[in-house]
Formats: C-alpha cells, sequence, structure tokens
C-alpha cells in the first residue's frame, strides 16, 4: 500500500484545518441559544392560546380586544412609544447638530454631562421628578402655598417627558456620529450656492443623517414601550396602564395557572417590538448612505447673542439631564417625616436601609458580575466570529443574539418562568434564573461593539498567522483579541452599566432571596418611602458609575453599539 510522502507537520496541519473549532462552538452555542431564546418566546406564544384552566383557544385574545380597559392599554402605550420618541428626537437632534457644527465654549462639558445623564436608569429619574413634581412634591407644596396649582406630572405627558428626558442622550450620540462621518464638502457646497444654514440642514444634512435618526428613533421607541419602572411609578399602575405594566400584574394575578392574559398582553408587546424594529431596519438598509470615515470639520463661530441663546438651550438641556442625579444626591441626605422633607440633614436614611442595602448589594454585585464575565468574554468571540465569518450557522447564531435586544424584559421574564420554571429545569427562585436572564438580555451589547471593531482591522496578520500553522483559537486570542482591545472595554462598560441596572427581568424572576439593589429602590419609590429611596438609589448610581471608573482605566473613548 502506498504510504503518504506528506512530510509529519503538513499532514498534522492539514488534519487541523479539517477541523473546525469555531464551527464546533457556533453550533453548540446555537442549540443554546434556542433553548434560552426561542423555547421562552414560543412558550409564551403557545400560552397566549390557552386559558388559566390551560384550555386551548383564542379566548385570551377575544378577551383582550374586546375590553375596553385592554384597548385602552394598547393605545396608551403606543400614545408613549409615539410621543417619547418624537419628543427624544425632536431634542437630540439639535443638541447634536448645535455641539458638531457650532463653536460653543464647554463644548466639551457638556458632551460629558449628556453621558453621564445616561447613567441613572429610567425608573430612578421617574422618581426623581415625582420627589419634586409629585401630589407630595417640594415645588408642588412650595408654589401651594402661594396659591399656584401646577399640571400634574401623573398620567401620559409625564411619562413622556421623563422617558424623552432619559432617551435623549441616546439620540444625540448616534447622531453625533452621523455628523462626523458626513463629508464637510457637500455641506460647503451648499452654502456656496447662497442657500441659508437653515436651507443646508434641512436639503442637505438632515437626508443624510435619516439612517442614524432612525436607528436612534428605534432605541427611544423599544426603551419606551419596554420600559416597565416609569409606567408604574408615574402612571400610578393601574391608572394609565400599558402593555408592559399590565402584562406584569396579569402575570402575578395568574402566578400557578398555564398563562392566559398575561401571555396574550406579552405576545402583543413583543409583537409590537418586533414589528416596529423590523420596519425601522428595513428602513435603514433601504437608504444605504455611505459616509465617510471620522474627521475634523471646521465649526462655525457663533454671534455673540446666538451663542448665548445656545448655551441657555444647552444648560437647560443638560439640567434636566442630570436632575435625578443631583436630586438622589440631595434627598438621601435630608430627613423625611411621614412623606415631608425637611432642611435637616441626617444619615438616618441610610441606617434605615441599611440590613436590605447589604444583602441587596451583595446579590447585585454577585450576579450582575458573574453575567458580565460571561458576557464580556463570549460576546467578544461571537462578535468576532460574527464579523468574519459569512455561514448560515453564523448568521443564525447572530440573529438569536440580538433578538433578546428587541424584547421587553417583563416579556423575556415571563417566558423564562413559563419555560423553567418546571421539570426538567426548575431554576424558578433561583439566582442561576436571573444571571441567565442578563446574559441573555445584555449579550448583544457586547457582540455588536466587538463586532464594529473587529471590521475596522486589517485581516493580513489573522492570514499570516493562519498561514503559518497557528490554529484559528491561538489565533484569535494572540493576535486578535489584543488589538480587539478597545472595542471590548467600550463594550464591557455597556454592559456593566445594562446589567447592574436590570428591572424589568429582574421584576419577574427575583424572590425574597434574591432582591437586587434595583429592585430595592423601586420597592421603596412605589412605597413613597422617599428617604429609603433616595437612600438606595444614590447607593445604585455610585456603584454604577464606580465600577464603570474602574473599567473605563482599562479601555478606551466609550462607543455605541451599531445595529
Amino acid at each position: 500500500m502506498r504510504q503518504s510522502t506528506l512530510p509529519v507537520a503538513p499532514r498534522k496541519r492539514m488534519a487541523r484545518n479539517l477541523f473546525d473549532p469555531w464551527g464546533v462552538f457556533l453550533a453548540i452555542l446555537m442549540i443554546i441559544l434556542i433553548i434560552l431564546v426561542v423555547y421562552p418566546l414560543v412558550t409564551v406564544l403557545m400560552n397566549s392560546f390557552r386559558d388559566d384552566t390551560g384550555t386551548s383557544g383564542l379566548g385570551g385574545f377575544i378577551q383582550f380586544f374586546t375590553s375596553r380597559y385592554f384597548l385602552r392599554c394598547l393605545v396608551n402605550t403606543f400614545v408613549i412609544g409615539i410621543g417619547s420618541t418624537l419628543l427624544a428626537v425632536a431634542v437630540g437632534i439639535p443638541f447634536a447638530y448645535i455641539l458638531n457644527r457650532y463653536q460653543v465654549s464647554g463644548a466639551s462639558f457638556f458632551f460629558l454631562a449628556v453621558s453621564c445623564g445616561m447613567l441613572s436608569p429610567p425608573f430612578l429619574g421617574a422618581f426623581c421628578w415625582i420627589l419634586v413634581f409629585g401630589h407630595a412634591g417640594v415645588l408642588v407644596k412650595l408654589v401651594n402655598d402661594w396659591g399656584i396649582a401646577l399640571p400634574s406630572i401623573y398620567g401620559p405627558v409625564g411619562i413622556i417627558i421623563v422617558l424623552a428626558a432619559n432617551a435623549y442622550p441616546m439620540v444625540f450620540l448616534v447622531v453625533s456620529a452621523a455628523l462626523k462621518r458626513i463629508d464637510p464638502s457637500i455641506e460647503e457646497a451648499g452654502a456656496t450656492l447662497g442657500r441659508s444654514p437653515f436651507k443646508v440642514f434641512t436639503t442637505i444634512t438632515l437626508p443624510l443623517l435619516l439612517p442614524a435618526i432612525l436607528t436612534g428613533a428605534m432605541l427611544v421607541f423599544l426603551g419606551s414601550v419596554a420600559d416597565w419602572g416609569t409606567a408604574s411609578l408615574i402612571g400610578e399602575g393601574e391608572r394609565f396602564p400599558v402593555l408592559a405594566t399590565v402584562a406584569f400584574s396579569t402575570f402575578t394575578s395568574e402566578m400557578g395557572t398555564e398563562g392566559g392574559l398575561s401571555a396574550v398582553t406579552s405576545t402583543l408587546l413583543l409583537a409590537l417590538s418586533m414589528g416596529i424594529a423590523a420596519m425601522m431596519m428595513f428602513l435603514i438598509r433601504k437608504m444605504n448612505i455611505s459616509t465617510d470615515q471620522p474627521r475634523q470639520i471646521p465649526k462655525i463661530k457663533l454671534s455673540r447673542g446666538s451663542h448665548f441663546l445656545v448655551q441657555l438651550f444647552l444648560s437647560f438641556l443638560v439640567l434636566v439631564t442630570c436632575f435625578p442625579l443631583v436630586m438622589i444626591s440631595v434627598f438621601a441626605f435630608l430627613q423625611v417625616d411621614a412623606s415631608v422633607v425637611t432642611l435637616n440633614w441626617t444619615l438616618d436614611n441610610f441606617r434605615a436601609v441599611s440590613s436590605e442595602l447589604r444583602d441587596s448589594l451583595f446579590n447585585s454585585i454577585v450576579l450582575s458580575g458573574a453575567a458580565f464575565v460571561v458576557i464580556v468574554y463570549l460576546g467578544s468571540l461571537v462578535g468576532y466570529l460574527s464579523a468574519r465569518r459569512k455561514d448560515r450557522v453564523t448568521s443564525i447564531v447572530d440573529t438569536l443574539v440580538m433578538l433578546p435586544y428587541f424584547i421587553p424584559g417583563t416579556v423575556l421574564g415571563i417566558g423564562f418562568v413559563y419555560s423553567f420554571g418546571a421539570a426538567p429545569f426548575y431554576l424558578t427562585g433561583t439566582a442561576g434564573i436571573l444571571v441567565l436572564a442578563y446574559i441573555v438580555r445584555k449579550l448583544p451589547f457586547m457582540v455588536r461593539t466587538t463586532a464594529s471593531i473587529v471590521t475596522q482591522i486589517d485581516r493580513s496578520l489573522e492570514e499570516a498567522s493562519l498561514v503559518l500553522g497557528v490554529g484559528p483559537v491561538r489565533t484569535f486570542f494572540k493576535i486578535m483579541r489584543p488589538m480587539m482591545a478597545p472595542g471590548i472595554s467600550a463594550g464591557a462598560l455597556l454592559v456593566w452599566l445594562e446589567v447592574f441596572n436590570e428591572l424589568g427581568a429582574s421584576v419577574v424572576l427575583y424572590t425574597a432571596g434574591t432582591v437586587t439593589v434595583p429592585i430595592m429602590t423601586y420597592r421603596y419609590a412605589f412605597s413613597y418611602q422617599t428617604g429609603s429611596a433616595s437612600a438606595m438609589g444614590l447607593v445604585q448610581i455610585v456603584v454604577t458609575i464606580g465600577v464603570f471608573l474602574l473599567l473605563r482605566k482599562f479601555g478606551e473613548k466609550q462607543s455605541l453599539p451599531a445595529l
């Protein structure tokens, strides 16, 4: 029999090339994601066709669409989503355009202030606005003594304002990134033709910004309709119901049954989110506007009067953005007697929550930390493979990873309870189910950030390593991972902000032994324990910012995930 004439080393290299470790990894990951993402969604969908007795049919949907209450809930959700999106876009675009196209004193401060505003979760912002403009708010009581009645912050207008105040920085950052990639010669050509700055903006710049604007609008809308905490606090529970709050309330009332209205409401909320996301992404791809690499663009000098007005406008927006951080910091150290805030400084609020704070902070750090480590390592791998491999399995994995980004937290939490609460998993009430929910929900941030940085790295070093016989796994860890460090660091920053402040899924999945800091903050706020809520909220913000700054020391400038 003829023997192979190939040397031993090339034969080993050929055998190694026939084995695809990344293919095996992706196949296993695809199975895991089907269990953790697809299975819960299918379970929610199946339960929506059952009533609370387990009988199959359309009874739940018929009950929903024939009830004035549930129809009002559906309309309210659209009102909140559209209203907050329009307001956030209307504020974020001019803010971004002014700072990127005009010479403004303190521009770096305004950029930093807007970014810091994103460190506070939306429900904390809602609580802070209630402290000032609520039924027993400081400003409300002050002007009432003068015989002046302020409009109520409760209801749709208040929810829209609070959500937009928290979300417009996202629009600002996305549009700012797009403005830096627009070729300035295009705008200059319009100006030389005699068009006014406003005309240049509306006819040239705005159309080029449309993909970024739609991306920002999609992020705001998805966040608004899924936000359970803000709608629950400012909507005062059932007084202004939306799909997110009704899904949770019906779920808690149906505990122990096989589904019913909670599954129906969750299915409709999921369909709304996925439908809007699909429509927006279709429009973004349809436009496909190409832009250059970021470059320094000469900024226009403003007249003294215009500069003063711009400073007032930007200062007002920064004040609104940083308002929750300031109010939480102040109220945490003020004495509160029977919901009446005094000007007496004290540490009693921290003493009152000391036992709950110790347990909830431990849970938050352990659960968030465990999820954070898995997300950073797994997300960097998946992001790399998503950018480099173009096969069917990789495409499926990428889709499954991104799917939870468009799923409201309460819906995912309900799906996890339906899917993993019984045999063979029995995960309900455990810390493991919370960690899994965090990983599934926040993995997209890491994947998109690292995938974005990988596309900017030249393939030559990677290919040279493979040609020399170094395996693909070793090539990734020795060559690619160091080059991906800026993207990994940026993704890690975003992941920490999201994981530690997670509320939507946590509020469905937690038990007495797995209470986290955001849950305790919400419970105090919802029961109008102002001092305790402020103290717990301040701890939440301090830990968030502290770890954020610590992570930032090891990375470069924060970047946004490209969707």
